[in-house]
């Protein structure tokens, strides 16, 4: 069964109108700091140099501390603050 012109209009006018919202009403849309209880965080974050490539992974452990990062030349470090910086945590062995 054709589909008739009316309902291909109809169905092609979705998708223009939506548009013209997110257009128009982006901003509110897309705003976290008016919605209750969030924190734009992210604002203030900052990088950390590493010593080396990567971060090929990132983790916390169970008390928090942290982050631990695994570099492509095997070593993992761990971040111990503004002083001390990035430490040798641990190597991986590449006979595992």
């Amino acid at each position: 069964m054709p589909i008739s012109q009316r309902v291909l209009k109809q169905v092609a006018a979705f998708p223009v109108v939506l548009a013209i919202v997110c257009y128009f009403f982006w901003p509110s849309i897309n705003a976290p700091d008016l919605l209750k209880g969030t924190k734009n965080v992210l604002q203030v974050a900052k990088t950390i140099p590493l010593p080396g490539d990567g971060p090929e992974s990132l983790e916390f452990d169970s008390q928090g501390e942290g982050p631990y990062v695994g570099v492509t030349d095997g070593r993992i470090l761990k971040w111990r603050g503004e002083e001390l910086g990035w430490v040798e945590f641990a190597h991986s062995s590449p006979h595992r």
